[in-house]
């Protein structure tokens, strides 16, 4: 073991404390320009600060001096906090080598349902919920101490606000399709475009251990927008008698969405005009660096966001292929340029997010079975709907009142038909399939009233709608059977995990790029995060991260302990029951691996030569003059 990082369960203090940030941000902003924050003399900085102006005032905007006792308020909060005995809620442990790891995991792993657990490897009686973590910079800090109720209550508030959403945007929609189906198709794009963000806001309410669950989150609840809005509310809002009729109607919207995802969309993507907004008017009326570094921080991009592109497009391609058959040729050339785009996107404007696994792919594949279930119903359902006008013919001839010449003058039609005694009857028969709630759509499961269909198209109903039935009968077993299968391997199987041969010590020297688990968190207003430990006997480059300073005293700068110092003073002095110092933050060990001792030796050694070397050949110089 090479690095240990003990969780307190300190939850309630840390968001006091970061509560109390913010309002420093917010002072920071009523200063003057060049005006030097203090935080030691807040109430020399008070003075200095201007009140809000009229526009500040009309949003809402707190004063200085309010800011400033609300500050009090917290200071006393945060203090009373100094009595308290936070236990430990997680532990991270780094080991020096993987294979010191996989060790671990096979021995001290077990299958939930196993109760015969060997007791060496139980802590005070009590089994170790043990699992490889995520990468450090993909962990959640504050919310990981979170209880699970409040965690499902938060999360349930926060699908019920989506699903308000898009009801809401819903009968918007409608009214703009009813007025123009090219605005309607417009918006639906636009919409797509702009609702992740909407989304990311509605999912910060969530409590989330880590980035990865954080950002399946998003990935549901933006596929759940994007495929009702991009598919599902077209063909539901369109009149079904006029699903084939050329204008306005149902093909000719889903042709318009098509050719605004592969035109209108990577423009807008592209067009970045919040990003522009940032830099080029925001950034140069910035009144200091801190927030002017702020306006040229790119946005945090989202892989979830870009496996919604994908499903997006595919399942709009599976609903309306048998209607549009130009679906399948469009959806290949909409990928294909979303590839490039999002490849710039990645690369250009975007800036670097935490390291989240895999889970979203695999969420993605339940989304494509979906999919295929989709195209196999709706293509059965379309081929026995087929003319789509609700008109079934009588065998009749037309009584004699009703033979005759006539002129049709509406708005949208003028025209001359004549009705002879061999043209045939039609009388009202609904072909709407979805509104009988049969599957399959074969004419067996239709009122005997209704006998629209032909004899060829009965045949291929019947095939069809057999053919619907297998493939949604086989993707539902292995959809169900994949579910059901991981959920079993969590119960009754042993977690597992591949071995890899790599004996080499963990170290920030062998492996730059390697982080620790030390705890902070990004708070709204600062380029650099805030540690949420005491960091001074760690190696400072596993926190992950350096400022601008290139000296210890950026850490110290951004380490939230410093923002209760009268409670850490406090708890310093006060001990536990067993004569133990009561810890208000989270604690880090480090024990540096021997070998890594030795190269860092090495290193220091050659650092002091590279700063002697000029010494040496001014020295050299000056005897050779």
């Amino acid at each position: 073991m090479t690095l240990c990082t003990v969780v307190l369960d300190n939850r309630d203090m840390l968001q006091k404390i970061i509560r109390r940030r913010n309002l420093f941000t917010l002072l920071q902003n009523h200063l003057p320009l060049n005006e030097e924050f203090d935080k030691r003399d807040l109430e020399q900085v008070v003075l200095k600060c201007s009140d809000p102006g009229l526009i500040g005032r009309i949003f809402g905007s707190k004063g200085p001096k309010d800011i400033y006792d609300r500050i009090l308020e917290l200071d006393k909060e945060i203090d009373d906090f100094a009595q308290s005995n936070f236990p430990a809620s997680n532990i991270f442990i780094t080991f020096e080598t993987e294979d010191m790891q996989y060790e671990v995991l096979k021995k001290m792993t077990y299958a939930k349902a196993n109760k015969t657990i060997d007791s060496k490897y139980k802590f005070d009686g009590l089994t170790l919920k043990i699992k490889e973590a995520d990468e450090p910079s993909a962990i959640r800090w504050v919310d990981l101490d979170d209880n699970p109720k409040s965690r499902r209550r938060k999360n349930i508030i926060s699908f019920v606000l989506t699903a308000i959403l898009i009801i809401g945007l819903a009968f918007a929609l409608k009214a703009v399709y009813l007025a123009t189906i090219t605005g309607a198709s417009i918006v639906i794009v636009a919409m797509n475009v702009i609702i992740p963000a909407v989304v990311r806001c509605i999912t910060s309410l969530e409590s989330h251990p880590n980035e990865t669950s954080y950002d399946d989150s998003n990935y549901l609840k933006i596929t759940y927008f994007r495929w009702i809005f991009t598919a599902v509310l077209i063909g539901s809002i369109s009149p079904f008698p006029y699903t084939l009729q050329d204008g306005d109607y149902l093909v000719e919207s889903v042709r318009i969405v098509f050719f605004a995802e592969l035109l209108l969309k990577p423009l807008m993507q592209l067009w970045d005009w919040l990003g522009h907004f940032r830099r080029h008017l925001c950034a140069p009326r910035a009144k200091d660096q801190r927030r002017l570094n702020q306006w040229f921080s790119g946005r945090q991009g989202s892989i979830g966001e870009k496996y919604t592109d994908f499903t997006k497009i595919f399942f709009l391609a599976c609903f309306y292929c048998t209607l549009f058959p130009a679906a399948w040729f469009l959806t290949s050339i909409i990928l294909f340029v979303n590839l490039w785009v999002d490849k710039y996107i990645v690369l250009r404007m975007w800036r670097q997010g935490p390291r989240i696994n895999a889970k979203a792919s695999s969420y993605t594949i339940y989304f494509i079975l979906i999919c295929l279930i989709t195209l196999a119903v709706t293509s059965s359902f379309n081929l026995a709907q087929f003319p789509f006008d609700n008109a079934c013919p009588t065998g009749d001839t037309p009584p004699s009142y009703y033979i005759g010449n006539y002129i049709i003058d509406t708005k949208d039609v003028k025209a001359n038909f004549t009705i002879s005694e061999e043209s045939p009857v039609y009388k009202f028969c609904n072909m709407n399939m979805y509104s009988y709630f049969v599957f399959p759509p074969v004419p067996e499961m239709l009122p005997s009233w209704s006998n629209w269909m032909s004899i060829d198209q009965i045949k291929f109903a019947k095939i069809n709608g057999l053919a619907a039935l297998s493939i949604t009968v086989l993707v539902s077993i292995v959809f169900i059977g994949r579910i059901w299968f991981m959920s079993f391997f969590t119960v009754c199987c042993k977690p597992t995990k591949t071995k890899v041969k790599n004996d080499t010590p963990f170290s920030n020297l062998t492996y730059p790029k390697l982080d620790g688990y030390i705890p902070q968190v990004k708070i709204p207003g600062y380029s650099y995060p805030f540690l949420l430990c005491d960091v001074n006997d760690i190696n400072k480059n596993l926190i992950g991260w350096r400022g601008f300073d290139e000296n210890s005293n950026s850490y110290e700068n951004h380490n939230m302990i410093h923002d209760a110092p009268r409670a850490v003073k406090t708890s310093k002095n006060n001990e536990d029951l067993q004569g133990n110092q009561k810890q208000l933050f989270s604690i880090v060990k480090h024990w540096p691996p021997v070998s890594s001792e030795i190269k860092k030796d090495e290193e220091e050694a050659k650092e002091d030569l590279s700063k002697k070397e000029p010494f040496r050949k001014s020295i050299k110089k000056f005897f050779y003059k």
